[in-house]
């Protein structure tokens, strides 16, 4: 697992809430023992990874530690994520005897990503070597500096470690596929959160496509307020946590919200059929996750939609 600690605290930092998951690797499991989530108020972040104002993020970041679903977080050791906007990224091909000199990827890399790669943390990994033609494929990562230790700056002034920086797609896919759970196919994750949607359709060679859609969570939300003519996104909400096992309630939620489910299958279907037919992806298995995956029908339509897939 990268040479994660054994106790770890995974932070999701968006414009509307910071939520905190603390995982205890033991023997061979990986168990959640606490979490916690916390509303922010507008701007203190923007663009899910910016903060606007530093004091508000570190008296929330303090409140939401000491208020854990199993009291205080134990954990020093902090996971975060930066979302792909923020992520500049292109596929080298580099000559094998060049492949340990740094500085010629990154003169290699400048002409395609669009930032100064001397303000610039980078990253880049193997995707295949072709021996053939004495090439080795990398993928080449960069975001802005400032971005990363801004966010890292605070998180130490309340005695917190970041230990590992990943990208958004990849923290989804490494939720799904890691060392407890390990697979050797071609596979697609949709994420169903708060503001919007994520699909990613992902190779066991490497290979990987992304796509967004603002179809979730929020949306979910305002289409059952409108459509049940309720009077606040508030009601919509408790109408929604309220619905427990209701047969008449469950098929309420699923006829509003069926158009937009078919929506969100017309984009994952579209882009599965591109990874397949440009890089021969044959997908055996699709994960959904994310905080709105469970609502009702959702699940039900991919299965209808895919149903020779796991």
């Amino acid at each position: 697992m990268y040479n994660i600690p054994k106790k770890t605290l995974g932070l999701d930092i968006s414009n509307s809430a910071i939520t905190a998951v603390e995982l205890l690797h033991k023997k061979d499991k990986l168990n959640v023992v606490n979490y916690a989530r916390i509303e922010l108020e507008p701007g203190i972040i923007e663009d899910d990874c910016v903060i606007l104002n530093k004091d508000l993020f570190k008296k929330a970041l303090i409140e939401l530690l000491k208020n854990g679903e199993k009291g205080e977080f134990t954990s020093s050791n902090v996971i975060i994520s930066i979302p792909e906007e923020k992520i500049f990224t292109h596929d080298l091909c580099i000559p094998e005897d060049k492949i340990n000199n740094e500085q010629f990827i990154i003169q290699s890399a400048k002409d395609f990503i669009p930032i100064d790669l001397t303000e610039a943390i980078i990253d880049y990994k193997i995707l295949n070597n072709d021996s053939s033609k004495k090439e080795i494929k990398l993928n080449f990562v960069a975001t802005q500096k400032n971005i990363i230790e801004s966010i890292t700056k605070i998180i130490s002034e309340v005695d917190l470690k970041v230990v590992f920086v990943d990208i958004d797609r990849n923290s989804l896919i490494r939720a799904c596929v890691n060392d407890f759970h390990k697979i050797d196919n071609d596979f697609t994750v949709i994420s169903v959160n708060n503001i919007k949607t994520t699909f990613s359709v992902n190779g066991d060679t490497g290979a990987s496509y992304s796509l967004d859609s603002n179809i979730a969570g929020n949306y979910f939300i305002t289409k059952i307020k409108e459509s049940l003519k309720l009077n606040t996104l508030s009601e919509a909400k408790k109408f929604l946590n309220d619905l427990n096992s209701d047969p008449n309630d469950i098929k309420k939620v699923q006829e509003i919200l069926q158009e937009s489910f078919n929506e969100l299958v017309k984009k994952v279907s579209k882009l599965i059929k591109i990874a397949e037919s440009q890089n021969s992806l044959k997908i055996n298995t699709i994960y959904i996750i994310g905080s709105h995956s469970r609502i009702p029908g959702l699940i039900e339509t991919f299965q209808k939609a895919f149903s020779s897939i796991k």
